[in-house]
């Protein structure tokens, strides 16, 4: 449930944001259809960077040549 401002504004539930998985600056649209309104998601918001911030985090000290190798299946395409 949820209560409309004086300015026409309404918070969406929490669960419907996690269903939507909607976060600050997407793109709703709602559509009528007699007395039922849905609500859909239409755009994503640009991704701000602090949203990766730690993203890499598990990785931290391992050697850039030997995580290359990992994601190439262990494999040294170089030949060294």
């Amino acid at each position: 449930m949820s209560r409309m401002t004086q300015d026409g504004q309404v918070t969406l539930p929490l669960v419907v944001r996690r269903k939507l998985r909607l976060r600050p600056g997407d793109g709703v649209r709602f559509r009528v259809s007699g007395e039922t309104i849905f609500v859909e998601k239409i755009f994503r918001s640009k991704a701000n960077l602090r949203d990766y911030l730690g993203f890499l985090g598990h990785l931290e000290g391992r050697e850039p040549d030997a995580l290359v190798t990992e994601m190439r299946g262990g494999i040294d395409q170089l030949g060294d």
